[in-house]
C-alpha cells in the first residue's frame, strides 16, 4: 500500500522524521499535523494560533459594532493593518514605517466598495499613562486625521448601558445620523448653515416618552421632576469639561449640593478622539450628568453616596489644575447646583473660568 492509499484508508504509515518520542505519521492530509508535531518537539510549546479578540470588552465591542454594521448596511473588519486602511503613498519616514506595522482594532467599511468609513480603537489604562504608548497613539491619530479616516478611541466605559443604549452604540449612531444630515444638506432639504447635533433628534423611550437623543436625557428629565416636587434643591448639576493633552483624555467633573455640606460628585474620563457626529467633550458631559442622575436616585433611596466639602474641594482642585493648564473646554449648568451646600469653596476662580471659556 502506497502513501496515497494509506491516507485514503486512514492507515498509519511511519516514516523516518526524527522527533522526540519516535516517528510521525505521514500523508498528504497530515502535512499540517507533521509541522505541528515538529514544532512541539522543538519548542516544547503546543498551539499555533491565538484569539483575535482577547478580552470580554473587545468581544462586547465587536458585538455592538457588528450590530451597527448590520443596521446600516456596512461590514465590520477586525485587526486591519493601518497601511491597508489609508493611502500609504503620502506617508514618509516614521509615519510610513509605523503604518506598515500598526493595526486598527476595528474598521467599519462600506459593504459594496470596502472603503473604510471609520475606525475604532479599544484602549486600556496604559494609553493614559505610558509615554511610548501615548506617542504611538498620537502618530496613529495624525495619520488617520490627515487621511480623512474618523478614529474613535474608546474604553470599557463605552460598552456599558447609559440611558436607553450602550455608549458605543450611541456614538456610532451619531456618526450615521450625521451622514444622513449631511446628505440632506447636499440635497437642499437642510440649510447649509445649520450645524449637526445628535441631541436635536427626538427619540422615544420604552414608555413612549419623547426625549432628546442624548445619554443623559432621561436623567435630566428625572432630576427636573424631583426639583419641581421639592425633592431636589437644584434641577441640574454644574459640569466642567476639560482636556488633558498629557493623558490624551477628556474629562468631565459634575457636582450638585443636596444638603448643607453634602454633595453628589461624578468624575468621567474618556479618551480624546477625532470622530464624526459627536465630540468627546459632549460624550463626557452626558456621562457625568447621567452619573449624577444615578447618584440622585441612590441618595433618595437613602444609600450612602454623599461627600462633604473635602471631597468637593478635591474635585475642584482637579478642575482648577486643568484650567491653569489651558484645558478648559466649557462649563455647563444653571449656576445653582451648589447653593444648597452653603459656603462654596473659593477654588475655581471666576476670572480663569471666563478667560478660558
Amino acid at each position: 500500500m502506497n502513501g496515497e492509499q494509506a491516507c485514503r484508508s486512514g492507515t498509519v504509515v511511519a516514516v523516518a522524521y526524527p522527533v522526540v518520542g519516535g516517528t510521525v505519521p505521514w500523508c498528504d492530509r497530515a502535512v499540517g499535523v507533521l509541522w505541528y508535531a515538529v514544532h512541539v518537539s522543538i519548542t516544547g510549546k503546543s498551539g499555533g494560533v491565538k484569539p483575535i479578540l482577547v478580552n470580554s470588552y473587545e468581544k462586547a465591542t465587536d458585538r455592538l459594532l457588528t450590530t451597527a454594521a448590520h443596521d446600516n448596511g456596512d461590514r465590520l473588519l477586525t485587526k486591519v493593518r493601518l497601511a491597508d486602511a489609508v493611502e500609504e503613498d503620502g506617508l514618509t519616514g516614521r509615519a510610513k514605517r509605523y503604518a506598515l506595522m500598526a493595526h486598527l482594532d476595528f474598521v467599519m467599511v462600506d459593504a459594496e466598495t470596502s472603503v473604510p468609513r471609520f475606525a475604532v480603537e479599544f484602549d486600556g489604562a496604559q494609553h493614559f499613562y505610558e509615554k511610548r504608548v501615548r506617542e504611538r497613539d498620537q502618530l496613529k491619530d495624525t495619520i488617520c486625521e490627515e487621511s480623512g479616516l474618523p478614529l474613535l478611541r474608546i474604553t470599557s466605559e463605552f460598552t456599558r448601558n447609559r440611558g436607553q443604549q450602550r455608549v458605543l452604540s450611541y456614538v456610532v449612531e451619531s456618526f450615521y445620523l450625521s451622514e444622513a444630515f449631511y446628505r440632506g444638506q447636499e440635497a437642499g432639504t437642510i440649510p447649509w448653515d445649520e450645524p449637526f447635533d445628535p441631541g436635536n433628534v427626538m427619540v422615544r423611550d420604552k414608555t413612549g416618552r419623547l426625549l432628546f437623543n442624548t445619554l443623559d436625557s432621561a436623567a435630566r428629565l428625572q432630576m427636573l421632576q424631583h426639583w419641581k416636587n421639592k425633592r431636589l434643591p437644584a434641577p441640574s448639576p454644574e459640569v466642567f469639561i476639560t482636556a488633558s493633552s498629557d493623558e490624551g483624555a477628556v474629562k468631565a467633573h459634575a457636582w450638585m449640593a443636596v444638603e448643607p455640606d453634602r454633595y453628589l460628585i461624578a468624575r468621567i474620563r474618556i479618551r480624546d478622539f477625532r470622530f464624526q457626529g459627536i465630540a468627546p467633550g459632549e460624550v463626557a458631559e452626558q456621562l457625568a450628568v447621567a452619573e449624577i442622575g444615578d447618584l440622585v436616585e441612590r441618595w433618595l433611596a437613602d444609600e450612602p453616596v454623599l461627600s462633604d466639602h473635602r471631597g468637593l474641594e478635591v474635585a475642584m482642585r482637579e478642575v482648577q489644575a486643568s484650567i491653569e493648564a489651558g484645558g478648559l473646554l466649557w462649563l455647563a449648568g444653571n449656576g445653582g447646583g451648589l447653593r444648597a451646600g452653603g459656603v462654596i469653596p473659593n477654588i475655581i476662580r471666576i476670572a480663569d473660568r471666563r478667560g478660558q471659556g
